[in-house]
């Protein structure tokens, strides 16, 4: 029989160590018999610390490595040095969130006043104290502590989710702007880009008609290169607005296989030959016959004859272009560098800022008087960022302008063209 109580006390000391108590009290009185009488009272429940001062009391807070895990604070009113009202207003500092009651076995309005107004005190109990009172207001004061600490999480998941809505909703409205602006561009190139060279056009089949039998072969030969100029115009606008439709809509799929990058730049640059040849432009290639990458040769080639237009247009008669290709490493990534540089005017700081957005219109005539939409360096910039590369150019105003194309060597890395 005994041993069978000594078991059933063992167990039962054992299982209120493994049983988390989930409040800690501070307990601070002068007295001794006092601060006994109150831990027994609550050491089943709670875990207990004390303290014989406010001193004691506020150095034991400032030294406890989780001073947080004190959730309610129990002080005697009426103590030598500090008095309760004092050290409860000092612990505010250490502890804000601790709800606090005070002690006293005298009936002090000042106290009382004192406590409520400076103290945070969340009761005041005369001594000698009642135990059910006691355990009654130690469980709402808890009760009350974590009905806080509740509310505190909530409100921060609360400021949460509503940061993640506002970023959400900023990205959201981020997109549409950009969707309006593409939308607003688009009309403007249909509206006026689109409409000048079809106007010259127009104008140069009138001449023809009206005008067949009294043209000498000099004439011809003007208004068949102003007629060729208009048609070529044409065509690169309505390629970039079905290429810059099919990127937006996703339709255009990235499908990469291996080509000589040599190659693709020597066929793209027969596709501008005429422009380059009537302005009578040196265009110099330095790429290695063997450089290869695998990419998506519509996405490229689009890139690289917008990129040759530009200079074309930019580039006085007789100048000279050069384009140089290279293999790279940036960040543990091999890419493939493709530049494009040429003589002309030159881009001035505010220009670029504008280059590559598609919410600006930036468009400014060639040495020729040439005409453009500003919608063709936007479009590369977007079809080498779906590629997995990017595009950004130095240029100084006066000498000229240089364009890099960064690509991954292998498109199967890039996310679009998985």
């Amino acid at each position: 029989m005994t041993a069978l109580f000594k078991k059933k006390a063992i167990q039962k000391a054992l299982s209120k160590e493994l049983t988390k108590k989930p409040h800690t009290i501070l307990l601070v009185d002068d007295e001794e018999h006092n601060l006994t009488t109150l831990s027994d009272l609550l050491v089943d429940h709670y875990e207990i610390l004390t303290a014989q001062s406010g001193f004691q009391a506020l150095e034991l807070l400032e030294t406890n490595d989780n001073n947080e895990k004190i959730h309610l604070i129990i002080s005697d009113q009426r103590m030598p040095k500090m008095s309760g009202v004092e050290f409860l207003k000092a612990s505010l500092e250490i502890v804000p969130k601790a709800k606090r009651i005070i002690l006293t076995g005298y009936t002090d309005v000042k106290a009382i006043i004192d406590s409520i107004n400076e103290a945070r005190i969340y009761k005041f109990i005369t001594k000698p104290f009642n135990h059910v009172d006691m355990m009654l207001t130690v469980d709402r004061a808890l009760r009350s502590y974590s009905l806080e600490e509740q509310n505190e999480k909530l409100l921060r998941e609360l400021r949460d989710l509503n940061r993640s809505l506002e970023e959400k909703v900023a990205e959201r409205t981020q997109k549409l702007q950009e969707l309006n602006a593409s939308k607003d561009r688009f009309f403007s190139i249909i509206a006026h880009d689109l409409r000048a060279p079809l106007h010259n056009f127009v104008l140069s089949t009138d001449t023809l008609v009206d005008k067949s039998g009294e043209l000498t072969n000099p004439s011809l030969q003007r208004l068949a290169g102003s007629l060729q100029g208009s048609a070529l115009g044409l065509q690169r606008l309505l390629q970039n607005l079905l290429d810059w439709s099919r990127l937006q809509m996703g339709s255009w799929c990235c499908k990469p296989e291996t080509h000589f990058i040599q190659a693709l730049v020597q066929e793209t640059i027969e596709l501008i030959s005429e422009s380059i040849r009537q302005k009578n432009l040196t265009i110099n290639v330095e790429i290695d016959p063997a450089l290869e990458a695998s990419l998506d040769k519509g996405f490229v080639s689009t890139i690289i004859r917008n990129l040759l237009t530009n200079s074309v247009k930019f580039t006085p008669s007789n100048g000279r272009i050069s384009i140089t290709a290279k293999a790279i490493t940036n960040k543990n990534q091999d890419l493939i560098e493709i530049s494009v540089t040429d003589t002309g005017r030159g881009l001035q700081p505010e220009e670029l800022q504008k280059l590559f957005r598609i919410d600006t219109k930036h468009t400014t005539p060639g040495t020729e008087g040439e005409r453009g939409t500003g919608l063709g360096l936007t479009l590369c910039k977007s079809l080498a960022k779906s590629h997995g590369g990017d595009l950004y150019v130095e240029s100084t105003y006066g000498e000229g302008s240089r364009f890099f194309l960064q690509i991954p060597r292998d498109a199967h890395d890039a996310a679009y063209c998985k």
